[in-house]
């Protein structure tokens, strides 16, 4: 295993053995403590703490060497003496993980509203490229994710517990989010039902049938995608699921095996959850500050009319609890149709929402995540070149933010003119023929370090730009000279993605400042104080995890939305938000309320 200072989070397990009254005066019987899922952190040679686990009756149920840990299970009561052995840095709980998002049905029309059509028009529609998708499987039964569109068979790679085996889906939440990104079928119009229709494929099971499992599957699924990135070309990674932040990011072990993707040089998408449309709503792993990080909007039944396109009400909101500011962009994620057959799970349990036997309508930054990798794939195919920074550089800079009419006539997005803030829609919503064919020639994350990030001697941890101002109640940003801003109208240019020309001159919002491990440098106001079971005293061991756990970012949506809209008029630049134009101001506590995603009936 690599060797590794890296902190992942204690799991306090406390469970009380109550003793049963035989009736005769028998002796009191002793309930046997019951077992429980942990992940160990480890120093150095992991064999001991391997033998002490078997000797008191558990077993190792995983290697997750990639964050230097061993999953395992075990009788509670030998926690304590399992976390005083010698080589054992940290314990804790191995988190549950949830499920979040003939012609094909011409209710798919989501490729149209990012313009898609236009890129294969050209020739480019993923070849080449291998997207890794992990999530609930795939469902073998479609033939138009088994095929590409010229009806060759693509290469089609499925993964469960680090062996290949047969496709497999019994929920449906992966079969839906692979078909957004790779269906090679087409509606009646001639539309593809996927954004990159001839991507290769691989799909890593990491959830269980009913939708859920642990954090060790999906790391061991990390894992296992990394060991093969070259063997088959995957270039990007799509992680249509989300947990509630429990620490800072640095921290979580989810996100460490997320850095090593990334430094691994493959594209991570991740949800930015179900959770907005509240600020500091971002989740795990959308907190992550290298990562492209996906919100939501709606193009409410009409995708040839931009004008009366709307945020999803879901859509979570930044910054996140490190001070990033998130999401990167918003992508199509309400009331997505793509592949999910009659009899899953999922589908079963919400037929109302069944547009036939074999496709389904969902809402959710799952499906948003999707359209994302999509796009990262067809950017791959005709630039292959790109690193995964530069990939998530064009990718924000191609997008478009909401703004109001070009009064100075530039032709650009003066922040005056911008009508959401940042923490709201990142860069924007993409936009497919600016992303693949546009000239652009930079790379995102300015001021990250992930190999420091990831240093196992001297790790170098990092913080965003996002400040509170208590005088104001909001939030702003805090540039290099310490130039502050408000997320709003100030002067400065928008130049159509996330780069200020102004000043501070190359400013980018998405990189990061070297933490200096005090939590009161710029966390808000009054330290870490967190609803998800603990409290941040200032300290490493200061954390408790509750097992919590990870939704999917997919889930039936009503349709209910934000105050006002997009507008457009034409003109890439000439998005309008007719809401309140000036974005979040929120007055409640700066920490914070995070809360889960739910189901609840689509329009």
């Amino acid at each position: 295993m690599l060797k590794a200072s890296r902190i992942i989070q204690i799991a306090v397990v406390m469970l009380l053995v109550i003793g049963l009254i035989v009736p005769g005066g028998s002796i009191p019987a002793v309930a046997a403590a019951p077992d429980v899922d942990v992940l160990v952190q480890t120093e150095g040679d992991s064999t001991a703490v391997a033998d002490f686990i078997r000797q008191a009756g558990g077993e190792v149920t995983g290697d997750l060497y990639i964050i230097d840990s061993l999953a395992a299970r075990l009788p509670s009561n030998k926690l304590d003496a399992l976390r005083a052995l010698p080589g054992v840095k940290q314990v804790s709980i191995d988190q549950t993980v949830i499920t979040a998002g003939s012609a094909l049905p011409d209710e798919i029309d989501f490729p149209a509203v990012i313009d898609a059509d236009q890129v294969w028009a050209n020739g480019v529609t993923g070849k080449g490229v291998t997207v890794a998708v992990l999530d609930t499987g795939l469902d073998q039964r479609y033939t138009e994710l088994k095929f590409d569109s010229a009806g060759n068979k693509r290469q089609l790679v499925v993964v469960e517990n680090n062996q290949i085996v047969q496709p497999r889906d019994g929920h449906g939440h992966g079969t839906h989010v692979t078909g957004i990104i790779a269906n090679s079928g087409k509606t009646p119009d001639g539309m593809f039902g996927g954004i990159a229709p001839d991507v290769n494929l691989v799909v890593v099971k990491v959830l269980g049938d009913d939708g859920s499992g642990k954090y060790s599957k999906v790391i061991e699924g990390i894992q296992w995608v990394i060991e093969h990135r070259d063997e088959y070309n995957i270039r990007v990674m799509n992680l249509s699921l989300f947990a509630i932040p429990q620490s800072h990011y640095w921290e979580d072990p989810l996100n460490i095996a997320v850095m090593e993707a990334w430094r691994a040089g493959i594209v991570v998408v991740a949800a930015a959850g179900n959770t907005g449309p509240d600020p500091m709503t971002i989740t795990v792993p959308g907190n992550n500050p290298y990562v492209i990080t996906v919100g939501a909007f709606t193009d409410n039944y009409t995708p040839d009319d931009p004008r009366d396109d709307k945020i999803a009400t879901f859509s979570a909101a930044g910054p996140t609890h490190d001070a990033f500011v998130k999401p990167d962009v918003l992508a199509p994620g309400g009331h997505i149709v793509s592949s999910m057959f009659k009899n899953t799970k999922f589908a079963s349990e919400n037929k109302d929402y069944q547009i036939n036997n074999f496709y389904f309508q969902m809402s959710g930054t799952s499906m948003a995540t999707g359209v994302v990798s999509g796009l990262a794939a067809l950017i791959l195919e005709e630039h292959p070149e790109l690193t995964n920074d530069q990939v998530k550089y064009r990718i924000m800079r191609s997008a478009i933010p909401a703004c109001g009419p070009d009064e100075d006539g530039d032709g650009k997005c003066s922040a005056d003119e911008l009508t959401l803030k940042i923490w709201q829609q990142g860069a924007g919503r993409v936009y497919a023929p600016a992303a693949v064919f546009g000239e652009f020639d930079g790379t995102a994350n300015i001021g990250l370090d992930v190999n420091a990030e990831l240093d196992p001697e001297n790790p170098i941890h990092f913080q965003g730009a996002t400040r509170w101002n208590p005088e104001t109640s909001e939030f702003v940003l805090v540039g290099p000279d310490g130039f502050i801003w408000d997320g709003a109208p100030s002067g400065f240019i928008w130049d159509g993605g996330f780069i200020w020309d102004g000043e501070p001159a190359g400013f980018i919002w998405d990189g990061g400042f070297i933490w200096d491990g005090s939590p009161a440098g710029f966390i808000w106001d009054g330290g870490f104080i967190w609803d998800g079971g603990f409290i941040w005293d200032g300290a490493p061991a200061g954390f408790i995890w509750d097992g919590g756990f990870i939704w999917d970012g997919g889930f039936i949506w009503d349709g209910a939305i934000q105050e006002g809209g997009f507008i457009w008029d034409g003109d890439p630049a000439g998005f309008i938000w007719d809401g309140d134009p000036a974005g979040f101001i929120w007055d409640g506590d700066p920490a914070g309320i995070v809360s889960v995603g739910s189901r609840v009936p689509q329009e």
